[in-house]
């Protein structure tokens, strides 16, 4: 009888340590979880943090590039603009060296012109006085 109980109070004893110890296992599960819930919640945040930065750095890359289409967009214009004026004054230049030379054209014909119209008159002087001074 004494067995039995001392049986029965060894077994009370393992099936209490055998709960105790379930009860551990339960908690340290528990807790594994918790922490793998933890730590799997710490490394989603990690990347959305790097997610967050690399799409910021996604847009400055994209803005960047739009900055610098707008800047050689602007340049390309205005190497065209200054083409085209670069153009104009030649043409400008041309133009004005032409008129130049029909310029000194027109004075040179007026000039021969007037030489020539002199030398008339002093002949039709010279004649007239001539006539005159035969007539006296």
């Amino acid at each position: 009888l004494r067995r039995q109980q001392t049986d029965s109070s060894f077994t009370a004893g393992l099936l209490k340590r055998l709960e105790v110890s379930a009860r551990t296992i339960n908690d340290l599960k528990q807790r594994v979880m918790s922490d793998r819930s933890l730590s799997e919640k710490i490394q989603l945040q990690r990347l959305q943090e790097r997610e967050k930065k690399v799409k910021e750095e996604e847009e400055r890359v994209a803005e960047a590039r739009r900055s610098n289409t707008a800047l050689l967009s602007t340049f390309d214009a205005l190497r065209a603009q200054n083409e085209r004026e670069k153009t104009r004054i030649q043409d400008e230049t041309v133009r004005l060296q032409t008129l130049q030379n029909d310029l000194v054209e027109q004075h040179r014909v007026t000039a021969e012109q007037l030489k020539a119209d002199r030398e008339r008159l002093d002949q039709e002087k010279r004649e007239f006085n001539e006539e005159r001074t035969k007539q006296e």
